[in-house]
This record gives C-alpha cells, structure tokens and sequence, in this order.
C-alpha cells in the first residue's frame, strides 16, 4: 500500500476555514492541492468593526477629509453617503447649504426614498420638497452613469464652485440644497440624510448574456468576482459560466412562505467600502446564499447553498491507501442551535435578530443548549435567515470527515462536488454521499514508476439538509405590541401659564436681580416625553415676528423660566413636547404676556458717613439688605444740593466701603442711594457733609473767568457779566444775549470751553482738577451736571485726546482742561471754571562737602516753586549760609566764628511749600 498523503487543510475542521482560500497546482511531481471551498458561515470572517456598527455607520452621514467608496448591492435602505461638496450662499437675506452626497462609487439603479433625520421627504417632478420641506429643500440626483452632466443647479448657484466639468461619472450622487430654517434644521446643523436604493446595475447574467439589476445572490457574488475597479478583477473565461448558472436558478427558485406567498430563495442586499479587504468581503457576500467559492485549476466556481448530485462513486476498488476517518467535532465547535442577526427593513434597516433555528434531539444527545451566533450582513428577510440557519446547523451537525486517497480515475472529482462512498462492509457506508472539501493530486513512489493519485478531503453531507416546510418558519415581529404610547403622536401640553413679577425676579451669584417669566403646564401623561423626551419652549415680544429659544425642558418637568425679559414689555410664549423619537406636538401659545417686574424702590441707606486720608476720602456706610440690589450710586455737590444736581462721583456694586481719590479740595455734601437690578434708587438719599482739604502742594489755580482765552463749542461770553452762556440754532450768529437766562429752544448737542494750553515748565506727576459754578438758565426743570475733561502730555509727547477726568495724576508738563454740558443733563450758565494743579508735598535732602569759596547743590528733581529750605553745618562754631534759592538749586558757603569762608560739610533738607 502507498503510503498515506495529506493535503494541508486535511482536518475535520477543514470545513469550518473561514476567509477565501486560492490554491493552484504548482509541482505535479511533489503533489499539492488542486482545488479548495472557502465556506462561508461556517466562522465569521476577521472585521475591523462588527457588523452591527457597520450596519448603524451607513446610515449617519459623516464628514471625512476622505472617505472610501461605498459599493451597494441589491435594495437597500437608509443608506447615506459621504458629503463631498459642501458650500454656502445667502441671497436675499436667506442662507442655502447645498452638499453633494455620494451614495456609491458605481452606477446604480434607482434611488428611491429619501429621508431627512429618519422621516421621508417627497420631492415632486422638479426636485422640490413637499410637505413640511416644502420652500426649504431642492435637490437632483445623478445614477452614475458613465455620461452623466453636472448639476445644473449647483452650477447656477455657485458657479465658482461647481463647473460643469463636475461629473462625478461612474459614481451615484444627489445634490441637496437646503434652505436654512431653525425650526427644520434644530441645532445648528444639518439633518442626516438617508436614502432607499437598489444598488448596481450592470451585473452580468450568463444566462441570458446580458447586464443589468438583480439581487440574485450567485450573481453578485460572481459580479464580485469579475469587477475590474473593485473586485477581484476575474476576466470571465476564468468564472466557470455552467455552474454560475446552476447557483443563479436556485437563487432565484421560488420558496413559499407561512404567510402566504413566495420569495426567491436566496438574495443578496448589502453594503461595504472598497477599503475592505476580499478575504473579509466575500464571506460577508457567501452568507446571503450559504455559497462556497473553489479555485479548479485557474477557474473560479460559485457554488450555493443546495443539495447536488453525485458526479461519481467511490468503493474500496479506487483507494490507493487506508482511509483516514474522524466521526466527531470538538466539543468547542460543537453547536445545537443557530441564532443571529440579518438586516430588517422593517426595523429602518438595522440589524435585528432572526427567530432562532433550535433542535431538541440535537440539544438532548449534547445534554445542553449551545447555541452558535451568525452575521447576515446581506440578508435581508427573517424567513430567508431562518432557512439559512437551519442549513448551517444540520450541515454542522454531519461530522463525518474523510480523507481519502485515491486513484487517478477519481481526478474529476473536484472541491465542490459530491460523490458517493460505497463501502457497506466495512465502513457501513452504502452510497453515502460526501462533499469534496479539498482535491490534490499526489504521486506515490514503487520502485522506479511514480503512481499517480489523487487525495480528497470529505465531509458527509445530506439531502434534507436543504428541506424546508413552511410549517418550520417562525414568525418574526419587528415590533411587537406593547401598551405604550406610539411614537408617532405626541399629545400637545396643557395648563400652560405664565407669570412675572416679584415672587419670579432671579437673584444671581454676583447679587443682581433680573425679571423672568415663568411657564408652566401641566404634568405629561405621555410615556416617551416623560421618559427621554422634551418640552421646546419658544418666545418673542408680541411685536416681533421671530421666534426665540428659551432652551428644552426634561419631559418630567412642568414649569420653566424665561430669563432676561424687559419690564412692562408684551410676549408671547409657545411650548410644544417632543418625544424620545423626536416626534413632535402641536404648538401651544399663550400670547401678550405683560412683564411684570419689581416696581418698589431698594431700601435707602443708612449709616454713611466719609473720612478724609490724605487725598483719598473713605466712605462707609450699613449694608442694605435687599435681594434685588445691583449696587450704590455716591455723588458729591455744594452743600445743600440735590442728589439729582449732585456729580456722580463712583458707583460700587458690593461691599459697603469704598476709597476715592476723585473728589477735589472742597466743602462738599456727599449723597449715597442704593440701586437695584431694573435701575430703581432709594427714595432718599443719605449724606455725610466734610470740607476737603487739600493736603498737596499746590502750583497754580488756572482761573478761566472771565478772560475766557480758550476756545468755546456753541457758547458765546456775556459781555456784561463775564459768564458763558448756551446758543440756540435758532440765530446762531448772535452773541447769546437773547438766550441769556432763558430756556433755549432749540439747543446744540453738546456745548463745551476748552482752556489755553498750561505749561507746567517741565515734566512731572501732578494732580489736576477744577471748579466749576453754574446757574441754571430760565426755563431749565433737570439738574445740571457739567463734566470735566482732562488731555495732557509729556515734554516732546503728543496728545492721547480728552477723557472725562474729575480728577486724577499724570505724568505731563503740559495739559488742556475742558468742561461740557448737554441738553439731556440740563443747561446752565457757567460762572466760573477753575482748573486747579497740585502734587504731593516733597521733600529732598543731603550732604555736601563745600570748598571755602562756596559751592551750588543742584536739586534732584526740581520743585515746581522755590521750596523751604533748611541748611546747617557740621562742626563746632561753623555757620553755614546759602543764597540765590531757585526751584533747581542754591549756592552755600561755611563760615567759622571769625567770619572767614571755610570748607566742610553741610547738611540740607527742602521741602515743597
């Protein structure tokens, strides 16, 4: 006997290798193997991401800075395509989207639904929505064919963007351009857009040689095979054509069904990407008809899911050697019962599970229930995938493998076929028919002749493994029937209410206080808003036409609040519930609204008071208590003013002290009112009376009276008094005396007096500020509040430009002062304006060794004055002198008890006066 060759997939688990397996003869001498079956179902195929990802992938479209082709098989649903034009325009105060979806990069049959985040739009003849898109949607959709023109519209829309060179031939695409509405496209973006198509279009039938749409599973998988862009790019005299055949009618064979009717028995509907490898690809396409694929010397043969008959017989009379028998699996790739997922239309396209295929003899003679889980990513009907799974279990369940040698006469006996073993003495098999797992030839040595052989590898097989009654198919409920709401009607609220006013002010963190509107409702009695759902509440003021957003409100909530609403203002409030599914109610409205918000005044002050340190004056004062306060308004005036004639001096928005150096030398009253969030003061204000004094140094009082040398904006001098007055636009030319103490008509903007430019000498830090009197002018009923403003620079600077500046320190040698008033703070006569600089009193001191003839001590900095100076001698009987005292400088001599000019040491200190 030769002895015993085996081919390399020799195993019982021969017929469970997963992925595709290409063998080829290679060294007839040494023996190799000649053809194999890649199987389909029997292990899921290595996936970078599992099928129910990818499943839920295609139907969300992503932007990707690349994005792989997507190739679609037979019907499909809710599938969506990469966009890979977006652009926007406005025209006419409207804001267009418009993106290009490329759905597959092949030419396709039909595109038939389109949905926008999951509802379906229906476009009329002309690419225009309907329904609720109606006006806010257009689109145009290209199949792929090989001629196809750009679209017109987007050209037309962006033709900088968009050419009609823009083909996008061979790739099926829709042009979607969106017309923005807040309402339509929530959130800023987009909807994701799917669609319904039947996939590609030029698939070749052997049997009637022509090309065209289908969703016979042996011919996609053969297309697969023969396509040149993406497939495995098989020229068709390497597809075996007899047997492409043979699996197309049987995928076409009519099956009938519990419910009544028919479907063909096996169909292929599905998706993948060309980044996906074939090796993971074609056992996804083999699982829609439980096929295999054998490579027969260079020749590809598709083979489904169905009993054939045996092409020979094998006895004992063929063998060149022993057999080789294994009866039994291994525990671990044992299965009783198949269950799994398929893609179900019915469930918007997701994969779902498929009624389980389950034995009870099977489970009884394993004593346990095992179940094996499967994917048929390209099946898309639960009675298809029952038969399917029933197919994997009972071929799971003929474990018997053979590996048997051979002579040559069996050498037609290819992978894929089956024959029968007739051996009923020894083996017990009578015509047992067996599938041809693996063929190889081998050579076995005799002495110089090689005997050629052939080795096979087989698996028991059975017709009644392909039997199927109607009375086996379960029924399968996408949706079976529960006691809750339907997603689809959503009830609208009801109870709802609004209310403002004090009980509804906002207290925030920083202790200001704002008017809300409060809208409630009452409780939903809807499962799906109560449990995942939401209220979206909308306002506007009655009298505007836009709708705003207040935000959504969890469905188990029942009231909100409007935030940052106008007191005394109408609105209008609308709610509606949307549901878990983002189905939504009706509007509910309730509209002019009057907001109410606090009307009383904040508490008036108590306890202030005002303490002069130096330049800065401390005010303090008992903190007031009220929820709805904003802060303090501190002013300063003659004593005996009004808080309304007083000048603001600082406003403070917490605490109840506070320093400033703004308040000029003066005998003041300071008045303190506390503000609340709607601008509402103390009904009466406290005041504390302090004359300041000004601790400084100070230069010279600059005053403008009645001189007047600087330059006036819309004021004229009295020339009998000396005190500026307003003009009036009626007779701009006079010299004012008509208006003088008399209402102004018809006054300017603003008036203003800017003095002549003060030179200080030389730079220095100085503080400035000035004195205004005023009258007010007949007629006049508001308080009149002038400001000062302040421009200064450096020696060889340049002017920044006037800001008000009550007061305050620069750096500068020379300044402009400028007082101004406005109609709305009330009109006066300007008495007097005296701008005023100061600076801190100085002090320099030192030692200085003196010759007998006298020296001259240079100061530091110079002082704006000759300052007080005090000198003195060291040692005993010396006397020191000085003379010539200038803001720079002195000269000094030392002279002893004889009155002789000596040299020594003297010590100085100068102090600004």
């Amino acid at each position: 006997m030769p002895p015993v060759i085996v081919a390399a997939a020799a195993a019982a688990g021969a017929a469970a290798t997963s992925g595709f397996v290409a063998t080829a003869l290679t060294n007839i001498a040494v023996g190799a193997a000649l053809s194999a079956v890649s199987g389909a179902m029997a292990k899921k195929p290595k996936q970078q991401a599992s099928f129910s990802a990818r499943a839920s992938d295609r139907t969300i479209s992503v932007r990707q800075a690349i994005a792989h082709w997507q190739i679609i098989y037979g019907e499909v649903g809710r599938v969506t395509g990469p966009p890979t034009f977006m652009h926007i325009t406005e025209t006419g105060g409207n804001k267009y989207f418009h993106v290009v979806y490329t759905i597959a990069g092949h030419q396709i049959e039909s595109i038939d639904k389109i949905y926008f985040n999951g509802e379906e739009v229906v476009f009329d003849g002309n690419g225009d929505a309907t329904g609720k898109y109606e006006g806010y949607a257009k689109m145009d959709q290209r199949l792929g064919s090989p001629d196809q023109t750009a679209f017109a519209g987007l050209i037309a829309d962006a033709p900088d963007k968009w050419t009609s060179d823009h083909r996008q031939r061979g790739c099926a695409c829709v042009y979607i351009r969106f017309k923005w509405k807040s309402d339509l496209y929530p959130g800023g973006g987009l909807p994701n857009v799917n669609f319904d198509v039947k996939g590609k279009n030029n698939i070749y039938d052997p049997r009637t040689s022509t090309y065209g749409y289908t969703n016979n599973a042996a011919l996609i998988v053969g297309d697969y095979f023969m396509e040149q862009s993406f497939g495995m790019a098989a020229p068709q005299d390497e597809m075996d054509m007899p047997t492409l055949i043979e699996a197309a009618n049987i995928c076409d064979e009519n099956v009938a069904l519990k419910a009544g009717g028919t479907e063909k028995r096996y169909t292929a509907n599905g998706t993948f990407t060309v980044e996906e490898k074939p090796r993971d690809i074609i056992p996804q396409l083999l699982t829609a008809c439980g096929g295999k694929v054998v490579e027969n010397g260079g020749e590809w043969s598709v083979y489904v899911a169905a009993y054939r008959a045996p092409v020979t017989t094998v006895g004992l009379g063929d063998l060149r050697g022993p057999l080789e028998v294994q009866t039994l699996v291994s525990r671990r790739d044992n299965f009783n019962a198949v269950k799994g997922v398929f893609v179900s239309p019915e469930n918007n396209w997701q994969p779902s599970d498929f009624p389980g295929v389950t034995s009870s003899t099977f489970e009884t003679e394993d004593g346990e229930q095992v179940y094996k889980d499967i994917e048929l990513p390209f099946t898309t009907s639960p009675s298809m995938a029952q038969r399917l799974a029933k197919i994997d279990l009972l071929a799971a369940r003929q474990p018997i493998t053979i590996t048997a040698p051979v002579n040559i006469s069996k050498f037609k006996a290819m992978a894929g076929d089956v024959l029968q073993f007739d051996d009923p003495d020894r083996y017990g098999f009578s015509n047992k028919p067996f599938e041809v797992i693996e063929s190889g030839f081998a050579v076995d040595s005799d002495g110089e002749d090689p005997i050629y052989g052939v080795d096979l590898l087989l698996r028991e097989t059975d017709p009644s493994i392909y039997d199927w009654s109607t009375s086996e198919e379960q029924d399968y409920d996408p949706a079976p029937n529960t006691t809750l709401p339907s997603l689809q009607d959503v009830s609208e609220p009801t109870g709802l209410a609004l209310a403002s006013g004090t009980d509804e002010l906002f207290l925030r963190q920083d202790g200001t206080v704002f008017s809300r509107i409060k809208v409630s409702w009452a409780a939903s009695t809807d499962a799906f808003v109560l449990s995942g759902g939401y209220y979206e509440v909308q306002y506007k003021k009655s009298s505007d036409s836009e709708w705003e957003k207040a935000g959504n409100v969890d469905g188990e909530e029942t009231f909100t609040h409007i935030l940052e609403v106008e007191d005394s203002q109408n609105y209008d409030v609308r709610i509606r519930a949307v549901n878990v599914g983002d189905a939504k109610s009706d509007w509910v409205s309730v509209l002019g609204h009057t907001v109410v918000g606090k009307t009383a005044p904040p508490s008036d002050v108590v306890g202030f008071s005002a303490q002069q340190n130096g330049d800065k004056i401390n005010f303090s004062w008992n903190a007031v208590s009220d929820s709805d306060l904003s802060g303090y308004d501190i002013r300063y005036g003659v004593v005996g003013s009004s808080f309304d004639d007083a000048q603001p001096l600082t406003e403070e928005t917490k605490g109840s002290r506070i320093t400033s150096a703004a308040v000029p030398p003066g005998d003041w009253q300071f008045s303190i009112k506390a503000i609340d969030s709607s601008g509402n003061k103390s009904q009466t204000a406290a005041t504390f009376n302090l004359l300041v004094k000004n601790t400084n140094d100070v230069i010279d009082i600059f005053e403008q009276f009645p001189l007047w040398s600087g330059s006036v904006t819309n004021m004229t001098v009295n020339p009998l008094t000396g005190n500026l007055v307003p003009s009036d636009q009626h007779n701009p030319n006079v010299d004012g005396q008509e208006v003088f103490e008399k209402f102004v008509v018809q006054p300017y903007d603003e008036y203003a007096y800017e003095s002549d430019e003060i030179d200080l000498g030389f730079d220095s830090r100085v503080r400035a500020h000035a004195s205004v009197q005023t009258t007010a002018g007949g007629g006049e009923t508001v308080a009149i509040i002038v400001d000062t403003q302040l421009d200064s620079k450096e020696d060889g600077g340049s002017y920044g430009g006037f800001s008000t500046h009550p007061i305050g320190e620069v750096d500068a040698r020379y300044l402009k002062v400028r007082c101004s008033m406005r109609p709305d703070r009330g009109l006066g006569v300007i008495n007097s304006f005296a701008p005023t600089v100061d600076a801190e009193v100085r002090e320099e001191s030192g030692e200085v060794d003196l010759s007998a003839s006298g020296t001259h001590v240079t100061f530091e900095n110079q002082f704006h004055e000759k300052p007080n100076l005090t000198v003195s001698a060291e040692g005993v009987a010396l006397v020191a002198n000085y003379e010539n005292l200038t803001s720079t400088g002195f000269d000094c001599k030392i002279y002893n008890k004889d009155g002789t000019a000596v040299s020594g040491t003297i010590s100085w200190s100068a102090r600004s006066i």
